[in-house]
């Protein structure tokens, strides 16, 4: 066992110890820390370390030891010593047995090779990290600005793994390769940013854990690693000689890289879905670029591979649904080249494409693909040729003299021909999207499905006659023009297409209805509106129809919001407000976007209409508020806190806004009672013990304002502001800098943008004199002016 306490983690200890001496000493409490020295006195010469009682100062000191090695002390104030003498031995034992269940705890969640995290508790992280971040991702359920009290949502996933380990270890044995395993977590730590969570996730696989990065970020480092990994060089045991290691790097990034109802899943889910998409970006990296680290979200787009030509008119590709495949997807198709930079793997982009193709059957790890043109004959579609996702319109060619003249179901370039020469003529169509849910893990190869879609085919026909134009969209959709029609009429038939499937026992439909004319789409864009219907309606109970509609554009809206694209989510969200003005989670969440895209007027705007329609909206009357502070109109805000703590009286940001502006009055018992109210609330815990801390510290009780601020950090690991102001304040009185160092490095990690985050840092390290590293921060920044 590790006898060792990282200075965080005499943070967390300090909470165990204030349970259990709190059971001794009712009413008190007590801080850890990490004197240079030790206090006069707690050393004694017979028994190395003891007890100390202060009764002049109503203080105790407990030491905190290990085999005789002193880790820090505990310091309980407010407490008669009188009398408490004889307990002395008591009390060191207390303060050892803690001690040893943090130990035994700690170890519990590590690797015993490398000291790193283990899979379990790195796993337990992860889905730590997703609800802290949950709030923020939802724009149609909370605020859209709490800069104060949220940290950044996003945050980034890497999987590292040593390639070559196995064959090391069979070269030179496993004494051998265990070394160059705890080698290699030295250098991931010195390598991440300091705000990482590293594992030791499987044998020679490691994962690391990057809050607050986004995918540009997340490149940079894993370029870093891989660099770093590359150039370490080792010594055999028996002949001395160098060798070096493989590294592969695949990433993933939170949210980016969920889609659709991964989305809405429980947190245990998306981490696990999280770390698949890393192991997948890892595994498809040795094949495509060997060496370099590879972003999951460039294997649809860049990583695929025809791995089989079943006939003339369809291929098989090794892209699944596990990388966010999906029927009606097309692809460029392109020569593998070995030798176009120089490296093997990397393909080549200047040539013309060969042809393109259209994924119809999507299974787990590969696809069906429909051949949709091939550019010359002489060059045909082979395996081994890559793909690149591609969303330019696809150029199909009409059927040639007696090709599929008489199939009721039409291929789909087949479909868009006829399709794209008819509505042209029309002033009014629909566009349906038909779906069966198939389970995800069927067999591709399965033909299950062509009954219910013989089923749907009859219906269509029975109703539309030989007007109507039906096209496959996958092995388990269909296309269905249906000229001159609405959408009302168009429901009619879905509704009658799922009531006979139901009564003949087949699969469920989910239907995506899109017509013209709608908004000022072309008629070109119906099958996007369509797309955008069909998710709709697989989020609907059954009859699961969705007619593109104000909340299939909000529910587009949100998918926007979720990948920070904040101008594509307005855009949506509009459009969703000009079919149904009387949408408010439309209303409301444009009114976030607007607010942080720095538009204030138009977003208190859109919130002053969501309250005129429903002046009993919370959500509304509490971001009304918050955008009124922007302008200036202080009178208002506070209103609209208090009315939201009428409409619901554990609203919890109504109380920390309320609190922050009782402390610009200067009325801090106000403001306290504020924050301690939030605190008896699930969601208030993580924000308002930091706000109590400086609250405290304000007060002139720097004592207090330590215990609730590391309460704070106990609520919310990744809260920087709580690492600023605790690094602050074991700065203050010089016998913690150690642990301030630790805090000062995490806080301006997280947010390097704030220079008085940096500035602490370099005055902490100018303090130990390390100005060398001190130097070192203003690296590439810019010294704000005195």
């Amino acid at each position: 066992m590790t006898k060792r306490l990282d200075p965080e983690e005499l943070i967390l200890l300090e909470e165990s110890l204030d349970h259990a001496f709190g059971k001794l000493f009712p009413g008190s409490s007590g801080t850890v820390y990490c004197p240079r020295l030790p206090p006069q006195g707690i050393v004694s010469e017979e028994n190395g370390y003891r007890v100390c009682f202060l009764p002049e100062e109503n203080k105790i000191l407990i030491p905190l030891t290990l085999e005789d090695d002193l880790l820090g002390v505990f310091l309980i104030k407010g407490v008669q010593v009188n009398g408490c003498k004889d307990q002395g031995r008591i009390m060191g034992h207390m303060a050892g047995i803690c001690l040893q269940n943090f130990l035994l705890t700690r170890e519990k969640q590590t690797d015993p090779l490398t000291g790193l995290l283990n899979r379990p508790a790195f796993v337990s992280r992860i889905e730590q990290s997703i609800d802290l971040a949950a709030r923020t991702l939802e724009p149609g359920g909370y605020s859209f600005e709490l800069t104060s009290f949220e940290t950044r949502p996003d945050f980034s996933l890497l999987a590292v793994a040593v390639t070559n380990l196995d064959q090391l270890n069979q070269d030179h044995g496993y004494r051998f390769g265990d070394s160059i395993l705890c080698s290699v977590a030295r250098e991931l730590r010195e390598l991440c940013p300091e705000q990482s969570l590293l594992s030791r996730y499987r044998e020679q696989v490691f994962a690391i854990l990057i809050p607050g990065k986004g995918p540009v970020q997340s490149k940079k480092t894993a370029v870093k690693l891989q660099q770093g990994l590359s150039a370490l060089s080792f010594k055999t045991p028996v002949t001395r000689e160098s060798v070096k290691i493989k590294v592969e790097i695949g990433s993933t990034n939170y949210p980016q890289d969920l889609h659709g109802s991964q989305l809405r899943a429980h947190s245990f889910e998306k981490a696990r879905v999280l770390l698949k998409n890393a192991g997948s970006a890892l595994k498809r990296g040795r094949k495509i670029d060997p060496g370099q680290p590879l972003p999951f979200s460039k294997i649809l787009t860049h990583g695929g591979t025809i791995i089989d030509r079943i006939s003339l008119d369809r291929v098989r590709v090794d892209l699944g649904y596990l990388h966010q495949a999906a029927e009606g997807q097309r692809f460029s198709v392109r020569r593998k080249t070995d030798h176009e930079h120089g490296r093997p793997g990397l393909w080549q982009e200047k040539p013309l494409p060969k042809g393109e193709i259209m994924l119809v059957q999507v299974g787990p790890d590969e696809s069906l693909a429909e051949v949709l043109y091939v550019h010359e004959p002489g060059r045909a579609i082979a395996p081994g040729d890559a793909v690149t996702l591609t969303r330019s319109r696809i150029r199909s060619r009409p059927p040639e003299a007696g090709e599929e003249a008489h199939s009721p179901i039409l291929t789909f370039q087949h479909f868009l021909w006829n399709w794209q020469k008819d509505k042209e003529q029309r002033t009014a169509f629909s566009l349906l999207l038909v779906r069966l849910h198939v389970p995800q893990e069927a067999d591709v190869s399965e033909n299950k499905e062509i009954e219910p879609l013989l089923l749907v085919l009859d219906v269509v026909r029975k109703t539309h006659g030989a007007k109507a134009i039906i096209g496959e969209y996958g092995s388990s959709s269909l296309l269905v023009y249906l000229p001159d029609l609405g959408p009302d009429e168009s429901r009619k038939t879905a509704e009658g297409m799922s009531e006979v499937l139901q009564d003949r026992g087949c699969p469920s439909l989910a239907v995506g209805i899109g017509y013209y004319p709608c908004l000022d789409s072309t008629r070109a864009e119906i099958l996007s509106n369509c797309r955008k219907a069909l998710v709709h309606a697989q989020m609907l109970p059954h009859p699961r129809i969705a007619s593109f509609d104000s909340q299939t554009l909000t529910i587009s809206a949100d998918r926007f919001y979720a990948h920070n694209d904040l101008p594509g989510a307005c855009k949506e969200y509009g459009l969703a407000l000009v079919l149904d003005p009387e949408n408010n989670t439309a209303r409301n969440s444009l009114g976030i976007c607007l607010a942080r895209l720095g538009q204030i007027d138009r977003a208190a705007s859109e919130f002053q209409e969501v309250l005129r329609l429903e002046p009993e909206n919370c959500l509304a009357r509490y971001n009304l508020g918050y955008v009124s502070l922007k302008t200036g109109n202080r009178k208002k805000g506070i209103e609209s806190f208090r009315k939201c703590l009428e409409l619901d009286p554990d609203h919890v940001f109504s109380l920390l806004r309320l609190g922050l502006l009782s402390e610009e009055e200067h009325d801090l018992e106000q403001a306290e009672t504020y924050y301690r109210q939030a605190i008896t609330l699930p969601e208030g815990k993580k924000h308002a013990y930091r706000l109590l801390g400086k609250l405290a510290i304000k007060k002139g009780d720097p004592e207090q304002g330590r215990t609730s601020l590391q309460k704070a950090l106990t609520h919310n690991p990744q809260d920087a502001e709580t690492m600023h102001f605790l690094a602050w304040l074991y700065s203050e009185d010089g016998q913690d800098l150690e642990i301030a160092e630790s805090l000062a490095r995490k806080s301006s990690a997280l947010r390097p943008e704030r220079f008085d985050f940096v500035e602490l840092l370099d005055s902490i390290l100018l303090r130990q004199g390390k100005a060398d590293q001190a130097r070192l921060l203003w690296s590439g920044r810019t010294r704000p002016a005195p």
